[in-house]
């Protein structure tokens, strides 16, 4: 009887199972309506083929035409253009000469790309961002002025230019990519050490083991010093206050590095790989410790990261194979994905918080799984290296009572399992019963309503 009920229960739980399953396979192939993102509609003017952005700004997508000189329009349709978007001039070979209007804001990447015969570009004061690539290729643009607004330029923007070779740069500008400049006779014909654009560190052409940036700079651009393999040892000046995306990425000999305060965010893969690299001093000004940013530092023993830092982003210290202690901030509110992933001498995680604040902290599941076993939690930041000890010697007596205790009464607490098996027999022999007596109730139920209907048929 048990069997047959035990039967029937798991028939029914799998029909609900099944019934999930395929509400939930219907639920899946139905798209919500608030996921569905509409795309702008694209408009034709003159040459230009656009589209209206959200704010009502005018973003060029392409340009069609064939002439040799070209003035983009400061609006459509009433509308101010500020966006000039990817690849919207690429492989416009006939193009000599542009003036892009004030109100753009933004060259997006490979803009201009190809544009082989491109000698001379107008830039506009409101512009802030030159895109990766944005003039790509541009073999004949022999000169260009950026203007102060500019923020930031990125990746390989004037990358194989190879008539470039007059850059006004404005000291206000830090944020540079990687190969902006590579392969242009400004950045070729440069006989220094210390390859400049304005007051950032581009390129290094030296051999030196012990590195000292001068005074005047105030960024390392993107991958300046990639793969100086003899550098052992970097100083930065005060000045310096930027870092860039693969600054020193593998740099396979640099050994220790105190990043300069002031410097806001380590950037993605800035020491990508710097398999010698035993020491690191993060200061208080840092926020974010970007994607990869100590990728395969497979020396780095400890760090501490300060308590300025509020991310610490996607494989920022992946596989680095030697480092077996981390201290963490409170003020670190989320975790990227496989952040610590392949540390495989990693002991501890000294967190200077409390295990609820711990487990606010946003990360994936296996990140905490990781984690959370190693962390030994600082509740009491405060507290002194003495105070701690006292705390500990008064928490081992207590633990010796505890045990005592324990000791005394584990005849007891043997008898209480005795009892809790005796227990569960009872309730199972209870359940029994009660079966047992539904199954009788119903047969006798069962043999009225037969006993009932023969004589109705009698009669």
């Amino acid at each position: 009887m048990r069997g047959k009920l035990l039967k029937k229960i798991g028939s029914i739980a799998l029909s609900v199972l099944m019934t999930a399953g395929a509400g939930a396979a219907m639920s899946t192939a139905v798209i919500p309506q608030a996921s569905i993102t509409a795309f702008a509609e694209e408009y034709t003017y003159e040459d230009y083929e656009y589209e209206v952005s959200n704010h009502g700004t005018v973003m060029i997508l392409k340009y069609k035409g064939s002439e040799s000189s070209v003035t983009i329009p400061a609006a459509i349709d009433g509308k101010s253009v500020t966006s000039i978007c990817y690849s919207a001039f690429e492989n416009c070979t006939s193009l000599s000469s542009v003036t892009i209007p004030d109100g753009v804001t933004s060259i997006d990447g490979a803009a201009f790309n190809n544009c082989t015969s491109l000698s001379s570009v107008t830039l506009p004061d409101s512009l802030t961002n030159i895109g990766g690539s944005a003039f790509y290729g541009c073999t004949s643009l022999s000169s260009v002025t950026i203007p102060d607004s500019v923020k930031s330029i990125g990746d390989g923007a004037f990358y194989e230019c190879t008539s470039l070779n007059s850059v006004t740069i404005p000291d206000s500008l830090t944020n540079i990519g990687k190969d902006v400049f590579y392969n242009t006779p400004f950045y070729n014909n440069q006989t220094d050490d210390f390859v400049m654009a304005g007051r950032v560190v581009i390129g290094y052409k030296g051999e030196a083991d012990k590195v000292t940036i001068p005074d005047s700079v105030t960024s390392i651009g993107g991958g300046a010093f990639y793969n100086c393999t003899s550098m052992t040892t970097v100083t930065f000046p005060d000045s310096v206050k930027s870092i860039g995306h693969y600054a020193f990425s593998g740099c396979t000999s640099l050994t220790s590095v105190t990043i300069p305060d002031g410097v806001a965010s380590i950037e993605r893969e800035a020491f990508y790989e710097c398999t010698s690299l035993n020491s690191v001093t993060i200061p208080n000004s840092v926020k974010e410790i970007w994607d990869n940013a100590f990728y395969k530092c497979e020396n780095l023993t400890t760090v501490t990261i300060p308590d300025s830092v509020t991310s610490i982003e996607r494989g920022a210290f992946y596989g680095c194979t030697s480092l077996n202690s981390v201290t963490l901030p409170d003020s670190v509110t989320s975790i990227g994905s496989s952040a610590f992933e392949n540390c495989t001498s990693l002991k501890e995680v000294i967190y200077n918080g409390t295990e609820d604040s711990f487990k606010q902290i946003e990360m994936y599941d296996e990140d905490r799984n990781q984690l959370t076993p190693l962390v030994k939690y600082k509740t009491n930041p405060g507290s002194s290296a003495s105070e701690s000890e006292n705390e500990t010697s008064a928490a081992d007596e207590s633990g010796s009572t505890s045990q005592e205790n324990k000791n005394s009464t584990g005849a007891n607490d043997g008898s209480k399992t005795d009892n809790s098996s005796t227990q569960g027999s009872s309730d199972n022999n209870g359940i029994i019963i009660i079966i047992v007596i539904i199954a009788v109730v119903g047969g006798i139920i069962v043999a009225a309503v037969l006993v009932k209907k023969n004589k109705n048929q009698q009669s």
